[in-house]
């Protein structure tokens, strides 16, 4: 990688500097300041590879004395910044043609964008130093210069004091991105693969000591071959820097070989606390499940409950109208049978507001009607609905029956002739108005919320029926497997005639295997198969009545001879 520097100094009255005195020093030539009289002779200098002109905003050419003249001259204040310089290092890697070009397009650019005065002048590398150490001094006149040449008011933008103070960049944050962009740039021209990179070593992932500029005067005590005392400090510090280094390697290695202990130590803790929550888990999940499971019977069982008396209501109120029992609120305040003066009022009513058919008579026998400035307004016990005309909107309180609030919604809706309803409110309310309306045959529209709702219920009424299934099915096959070891252990005990009867057959083969056999041919099986047939035999004749009789006339029947 080539060599990186860009610095910003301050040509400053404060510091008994003078433009004059560092163009003449940086160009090698002499001028002659008219603020002091003072000559600045440097002709004798070497080393000045570049000097040939100063870069002005608009274009003209002007001799090195007499403008800084004129710039010292324009300058009041006994502390003013005359001039800035910019100090670069160029790269050893290209050619004088190339560093010459690389250095007049940054003074070119720096003019433009501050609109000041440039000289840029380029040094060779000292006889006694690094050879790679080409540079340039870029002058900037402290004041802006105007197109035709006069000089104008301080550059403000160059000023790091004015940046700070109004948030901007200052321009040596501004221009170390700039020159190493620049210097990249012509380093690809020129065929080189070199780069510079103005970051850190620390941000470019570099792990060594960062070099220490050595100023003029340091430079100069070296040339005379002595030893100053900030290069001895100097090496002291690195020397210091590099013990402390050492030291930090090893704690830095203790550190390690502590934390992969450590890690070890923890990984078989993690491992311990990971298994016991997993087990925690596994029984904080059935604990949930059952609850779930529970809270669902209960829920069920109170929905079961609810429609069970939501159609007990229901049943009684239909008794009721049919009785003609019901009441409405009389003009006096008095509650009084429904008469069928009444009824014909309230079906009137109602046909002038749209409704009809057998839906409108019966609201108009079953509800009360006024004309509200809201709309009609049906009611009866537990039931409030007001009809706006495209909406009919049931008033529902700790009063209401649902029921029968679903059943005038339903009448009503069919009444006008609507072919579907939209529902919204409670879910109480549209599980209601939604089951009459099946009956009736009207589609209805739920709440994207409510039929949620519904399809979770279905889906965990469905999951427990599943749960129920398999128990039960286990619950069979361990029937089964019962009775089957139960029939096993019976059929083990119980006296069986297979035996026997398995025993005669293998009789009987043996028999009539030795069949046709002689004797010396026959096998010990077969052999006493034969025996036992011939001791059957003579049993057999033994025990018919024509040979008991026979051993009875025998004398001495019974007595060995």
């Amino acid at each position: 990688m080539a060599i990186y520097h860009l610095s910003m100094k301050t040509i400053a009255r404060s510091s008994g500097r003078s433009a004059t005195a560092a163009a003449a020093y940086r160009a090698g030539v002499s001028i002659t300041d008219p603020r002091t009289g003072e000559v600045h002779d440097y002709t004798r200098r070497t080393g000045v590879e570049y000097a040939n002109e100063i870069i002005m905003p608009g274009g003209q050419r002007v001799d090195r004395a007499e403008f800084w003249g004129r710039v010292e001259m324009h300058h009041k204040r006994g502390d003013a910044v005359v001039a800035r310089e910019i100090e670069v290092a160029l790269p050893a890697e290209m050619e004088h043609r190339d560093r010459t070009a690389l250095a007049t397009a940054y003074g070119q650019y720096l003019s433009q964008r501050y609109g000041v005065a440039v000289d840029v002048c380029i040094h060779a590398p000292s006889a006694d130093g690094d050879e790679r150490n080409h540079h340039a001094h870029i002058l900037l006149s402290g004041c802006l210069v105007n197109a035709d040449g006069t000089l104008g008011k301080k550059a403000v933008e160059l000023d790091p004091i004015h940046c700070k103070k109004h948030r901007l960049p200052t321009p040596a944050d501004e221009q170390r991105q700039i020159w190493q962009d620049l210097c990249n740039l012509h380093l690809e021209r020129a065929g080189c693969a070199e780069r510079v990179d103005h970051r850190t070593l620390e941000a470019q992932g570099i792990k060594r000591e960062a070099q220490q500029h050595d100023g003029p005067t340091i430079t100069a005590i070296k040339r005379k071959g002595r030893s100053s005392t900030v290069q001895r400090r100097r090496d002291e510090q690195r020397a210091e820097r590099a013990d402390e280094a050492a030291q930090v390697r090893q704690a830095d290695a203790d550190v390690t070989r502590a934390e992969r202990e450590l890690d070890a130590a923890m990984t078989a803790l993690e491992l311990a606390q990971r298994e016991a929550q997993a087990k925690a888990e596994r029984e904080r999940e059935r604990e949930r499940e059952r609850e779930r499971l529970e809270r669902q019977r209960q829920a069920e069982a109170q929905r079961a409950e609810a429609h069970e008396r939501a159609q007990r209501i229901e049943r009684i109120i239909d008794k009721e109208i049919k009785g003609g029992t019901m009441g409405a609120a009389t003009p006096g305040g008095r509650r009084a049978g429904w008469s069928m003066d009444w009824v014909d009022w309230r079906a009137r009513t109602l046909a002038e507001q749209g409704y009809q058919g057998e839906a409108m008579q019966r609201l108009a026998e079953t509800t009360r009607v006024e004309q509200r400035a809201a709309g009609v307004r049906l009611t009866c016990p537990g039931v409030i609905i007001t009809d706006t005309g495209g909406v009919l909107a049931a008033g529902i309180d700790d009063g209401t029956d649902m029921s029968a609030t679903a059943r005038v919604t339903v009448d009503a809706a069919q009444a006008k002739g609507w072919p579907a309803l939209v529902l919204e409110g409670p879910r109480e309310y549209q599980d209601a108005v939604a089951r009459e309306a099946q009956r009736a045959g009207i589609p209805c529209q739920m709440t994207p919320d409510v039929i949620a709702a519904i399809e979770r219920e279905q889906r965990a009424v469905a999951a427990q029926a599943r749960e129920l299934e398999r128990v039960w099915e286990q619950e069979q096959a361990a029937a089964a497997r019962a009775q089957v070891l139960a029939e096993m252990r019976a059929q083990m005990h119980r006296p069986t005639q297979t035996s026997a009867l398995n025993a005669e057959q293998r009789h009987r083969a043996l028999v009539e295997s030795a069949r046709g056999k002689r004797a010396h041919e026959m096998t010990s099986a077969e052999r006493a198969a034969v025996a036992a047939e011939h001791q059957r035999d003579a049993q057999r004749i033994a025990d018919t009545p024509a040979a008991r009789q026979q051993q009875r006339r025998t004398p001495g029947h019974g007595m060995g001879r």
